[in-house]
């Protein structure tokens, strides 16, 4: 809203903006949240966050189907609440359902965690000494890229959702002590993309990356991923924004996307051994960045780049 009109110079045009250019079923969702934002008065903000949630699902579940119980239903009301159209909200809906249970499980687990010590969701009770820890993560411009996602790739989409809370996990691990903390993870660098436009950079050597820039803060970035300890003095992670191998051999990009594979596993492999940690003394992006594609990855990508470059030319000329 303040985008919308706080930055018109005077009240009347400010609301002139509002009223004439907010989409009217944005606008009709954000008044009607109102007597729900008024229940604060008798019950917890996770009590209040979940009516709305649960208003949200009934609004469209003659077009949805009931939700899931459990912390699934609780990601995948919020997921729908982020997209906000209907159409959008189908697709996420169809799209949840082809997820890996791999995916799925995290999306439930992150998304279920309310980010307050004590507090629950109700569809939640029987999972609640599970998700009693933190810290919780916000990820920042998260509704913009499931909506840009949802029109083509709403599976892609979720698929790279989940791989940013399992990656953030990773740098934040889960903790008892941290229930009332939040960490946010800003995606600004890919909230106005396409799915396929995010993964294409994997064909020439470039990636994606969500660095710690504090205890409180991480962002995704966009990198080489073979001159990653040149550019990154930070603790990161290798996101896997590329499509799935598929085992076709001769194909480079299939190559490329295996090596990456592996790169990922060893950097898993290193954090995951104790042993490892304890002799360790190498900051931790040091020893992220030892972990790296070999020089035949940087050569293959140039080489993949090259060809893409001087297809790209040719369709020019012609």
């Amino acid at each position: 809203m303040t985008d919308l009109a706080g930055a018109e110079p005077t009240p009347l045009k400010g609301s002139e903006k509002f009223v004439l250019k907010f989409p009217h079923p944005v606008l009709h969702s954000f008044i009607a949240s109102f007597s729900i934002v008024g229940t604060l008065v008798n019950k917890s903000e996770t009590e209040v966050f979940e009516l709305l949630l649960n208003s949200k699902w009934a609004s469209i579940e003659d077009s949805v189907g009931l939700p899931p119980t459990g912390p699934s239903g609780i990601a995948l009301m919020r997921l729908i609440t982020q997209v906000q159209h209907l159409p959008l909200q189908q697709r996420i809906v169809s799209a949840w359902r082809s997820l890996s249970e791999e995916d799925a499980s995290i999306l439930s687990t992150e998304m279920a965690l309310s980010g307050v010590e004590g507090q629950t969701y109700a569809r939640c009770t029987e999972y609640a000494e599970q998700l009693n820890g933190g810290p919780c993560f916000l990820v920042y411009y998260s509704p913009a890229f499931l909506r840009n996602a949802a029109r083509q790739e709403a599976e892609t989409g979720l698929r790279m959702l989940a791989d940013i809370y399992r990656q953030a996990r990773s740098i934040w691990p889960f903790s008892s002590k941290s229930a009332s903390v939040s960490v946010t993870i800003r995606i600004d660098q890919i909230k106005e993309h396409q799915p396929e436009h995010i993964m294409d950079g994997y064909l020439w050597g470039e990636g994606w990356l969500l660095v710690k820039r504090n205890e409180r803060e991480a962002v995704i970035e966009h990198h080489s991923l073979y001159m990653l300890q040149e550019v990154v003095h930070s603790e990161y992670r290798v996101l896997a924004f590329w499509p799935p191998p598929t085992g076709e051999e001769g194909n480079e990009g299939m190559g490329l996307i295996r090596e990456l594979e592996e790169v990922r596993a060893q950097v898993e492999n290193r954090r995951a051994s104790p042993a490892s940690q304890s002799s360790d003394t190498t900051p931790p992006h040091q020893r992220a960045a030892s972990v790296l594609p070999s020089s035949g990855y940087a050569e293959r990508a140039a080489r993949i780049k090259r060809a893409t470059q001087s297809a790209k030319d040719l369709r020019l000329q012609a």
